[in-house]
């Protein structure tokens, strides 16, 4: 089996997976922010890049405010219909929203296009080799090979969204940490 074939089978057993989780750990969101560690928090990070959650995907409203307290500016991603290519817009707690592409909840059109340098990702799969399993578009591996620079990248899951291994292909963007609801992960990419 190829790796986008296997990539396909275990992103339907993770996504059954994550719901179950969600259900069964409902202040998970409470405890992840409890994981954030001290070094992500006085990081030289300025622009964070977030994102409201779909599905069960685990809520990252509480770090992300942690992250952008007091100094830090805060974006999300917005999904192009027409281009099909994530990127990041400026966005404040508050500020107006909508559904794009894909149920992807985003700032209105009329934000400013930024480029963070710190992001917090969903996933439905990582290993502590760095990989993480989106849905399978790529939308945020291309997004982040297109940034001026490469951001710190911090995957946010449930404990048990965690595999020994994940296929990888080359386009695969490498996570820097996971914050999850029982720990937090830094991983040394090399």
């Amino acid at each position: 089996m190829d790796i986008p074939a296997k990539k396909s089978k275990l992103r339907k057993n993770m996504k059954e997976l994550r719901k179950k989780l969600s259900a069964d750990n409902p202040d998970a969101e409470n405890t992840i922010v409890e994981n954030l560690p001290d070094e992500l928090i006085s990081s030289k990070a300025n622009l964070v890049a977030g994102y409201l959650p779909i599905g069960s995907e685990l809520d990252p409203t509480l770090v992300t405010l942690k992250m952008v307290y007091d100094r830090r500016a805060l974006c999300l991603p917005r999904l192009d219909p027409i281009s099909n290519k994530l990127e990041f817009f400026a966005w404040n707690f508050g500020d107006e929203v909508e559904t794009g592409p894909y149920s992807l909840i985003q700032p209105k059109g009329d934000s400013a296009r930024v480029y963070p340098d710190f992001l917090f990702v969903p996933l439905l799969a990582f290993d502590r080799q760095g990989h993480r399993l989106g849905y399978g578009k790529g939308h945020y591996d291309q997004a982040i090979s297109s940034l001026p620079t490469r951001p710190c990248l911090c995957g946010i899951g449930f404990s048990g969204q965690e595999v020994l291994t994940l296929p990888a292909e080359q386009h695969d963007q490498k996570l820097n940490w996971v914050i999850t609801e029982k720990e937090a992960i830094f991983i040394q990419n090399k």
